[in-house]
């Protein structure tokens, strides 16, 4: 079992009322990096892989929309430059 799976077990263990609690308070200390590895729309005869896409562009946009309205997006040259 993974460590990724193993946090996801218990995370499922803890009331949903008492972890948003805990985000809540937590709310501005912590940076939250989002990855996404190869945003690209499959082209016809793509030679590799599927599993190689993670997501396409369209299902890009639908967590990044959420995303720009809840949260502060920085840029990596902003960061470097606060630390």
């Amino acid at each position: 079992m993974t460590k990724r799976h193993l946090m996801g077990q218990l995370l499922r263990l803890v009331p949903f009322g008492i972890s948003r609690g805990l985000r809540q308070l937590h709310r501005g200390r912590f940076l939250t990096v989002l990855t996404y590895h190869r945003v690209l729309d499959k082209p016809e005869g793509f030679p590799f892989d599927e599993d190689l896409i993670s997501v396409s562009s369209a299902q890009f946009r639908q967590p990044l929309d959420f995303i720009t309205r809840h949260y502060n997006l920085y840029e990596f040259r902003m960061l470097r430059e606060y630390m």
